[in-house]
């Protein structure tokens, strides 16, 4: 179960406390690096809010006197709140997410007994996360580059300096958490896609691990939900903020190109990010309803050939599948697929008009 070691990339980014190790036994999960990674995270916030803080409390009513310097403002402040969330999260929630880790293990050990040929289905080399983790590290560091320019271009001070390079590590650890929860969804989208495929094969056996499989997933999506859903419910708003903010910045923000350049950035990581985690978790909605709809279709198979004991297995399968499968949401309140993409990019240009609004109040006499 290679397959597991990118959660292993997860934990050296210090996104995650879960580490995965290989033993003769098979893959064992357990918590790794917690201080470190917590500690060095919570330092970076503390930067980003301390001098953000005194920086406001000394030039207040600078701070204050425009739109523009209003949602800069805000946008610190709700990234410092976020992320004192997620930190939160991922230390009262690192031993339920090892118990999340343990059942896809063992869910893959229960698919691996159907058929030993099916080790070669799971040899998945994640190629789209390594390849979103490779693009999102290098637009960040070349802000970092950015930022390394305007302090020798401009001699900015070194409490801005200071602030500048902690957000751009707090809004990198924030994209790089929406990855980790973007593995999850991959994880169910193939194991539904397997499911789907050893249905071809129609035996008992296969039927009954078929079956058995299909439950554990909705466990799992259950646990899942229960443990990220505050995560979710994070960068959700994390998200609507700071595209919102860099929409509207990209507009009046016209002194310099890179200004320009660094918000169209932003605006099209935190955009693309946010589709590909909704688009993957809707996918994971729709592979289950079609292996539903395959596993009712079973039933009407082959009747004449049907035991008297398949035909009750079979009838005990619709039963449990007339029962609503459990959703994947942020904290309850709604569910994570592409309708809620919709919503938000509705809500971003609502709150892009409201700020241009604001602004012409600014600018009547």
């Amino acid at each position: 179960m290679n397959h597991l070691k990118v959660l292993n990339l997860f934990n050296h980014l210090f996104i995650s406390l879960v580490y995965v190790d290989q033993t003769p036994k098979g893959p064992t999960v357990r918590r790794k690096n917690a201080l470190r990674n917590i500690i060095i995270l919570l330092a970076t916030v503390s930067i980003v809010s301390f001098f953000g803080l005194k920086r406001t409390l000394t030039d207040f009513r600078q701070m204050i006197s425009s739109v523009t310097d209003i949602v800069h403002l805000l946008k610190y402040f709700i990234n410092a709140d976020i992320m004192y969330t997620i930190l939160s999260g991922m230390y009262q929630h690192s031993l339920k997410v090892i118990v999340i880790v343990n059942e896809a293990i063992a869910i893959d050990y229960t698919m691996q007994r159907v058929c030993t040929l099916m080790k070669n289905r799971f040899a998945i080399r994640h190629t789209l996360l390594k390849m979103l983790t490779g693009a999102i590290m290098l637009l960040r560091g070349s802000f970092f580059l950015m930022y390394l320019y305007l302090q020798f271009r401009y001699n900015i001070s070194y409490e801005l300096y200071l602030v500048l390079h902690a957000n751009l590590l707090v809004e990198l650890s924030m994209d790089l958490q929406k990855l980790f929860l973007l593995y999850f969804a991959l994880y169910m989208i193939q194991r539904y896609r397997i499911l789907a495929n050893l249905l071809d094969r129609s035996d008992p056996t296969t039927m009954a691990v078929v079956f058995k499989v299909f439950e554990d997933l909705i466990t799992f999506k259950k646990h899942l939900s229960k443990t990220f859903g505050l995560h979710l419910l994070a960068l959700i708003l994390q998200t609507f903020v700071a595209c919102s903010i860099h929409a509207y910045l990209i507009v009046v923000e016209q002194r310099h190109i890179f200004q320009q350049i660094a918000n169209v950035a932003q605006l099209v990581i935190n955009l693309t990010l946010f589709f590909i985690l909704t688009y993957y978790y809707d996918c994971v909605e729709i592979k289950e309803a079609e292996l539903k709809d395959a596993l009712k279709s079973m039933q009407y198979t082959n009747l004449k050939r049907q035991s008297r004991d398949q035909k009750d297995f079979y009838d005990l399968v619709n039963l449990k599948l007339m029962m609503e499968s459990p959703k994947i949401t942020a904290c309850g309140l709604f569910e994570i697929n592409l309708q809620i993409f919709y919503n938000v990019f509705a809500a971003i240009i609502t709150y892009i008009v409201i700020l241009f609004q604001f602004r012409g109040f600014e600018k009547s006499p």
